[in-house]
């Protein structure tokens, strides 16, 4: 996935530097260049743990190949609960 800058449009970055580097080098911040879809898969979200929501999520925007597993030793294996309140709203609580 490439990144850009909050400042300027113009320079993209990857991944990587996102995660080396606090700040663009003009001093904004990096922000996806396009979000990926992820639509379709909103209502799986309640009936996945944590883990492998975590897990998904950070495998959208960073190449890692994380798992659920890495996610549960760094952070334990039920943080928060993810309720559906209504058909268009999802809290985590």
């Amino acid at each position: 996935m490439l990144y850009i800058s909050s400042r300027s449009k113009t320079d993209s970055f990857t991944s990587y530097r996102t995660l080396c580097d606090d700040r663009a080098p003009d001093g904004g911040v990096f922000i996806p260049y396009k979000l990926p879809d992820v639509s379709d898969q909103l209502r799986l979200l309640k009936n996945r743990s944590f883990a492998e929501n975590i897990a998904y999520i950070f495998n959208l925007f960073f190449p890692c190949k994380l798992t659920p597993r890495d996610v549960e030793i760094c952070v334990g294996k039920n943080p928060l609960r993810i309720t559906e309140m209504s058909h268009r709203l999802i809290m985590a609580e």
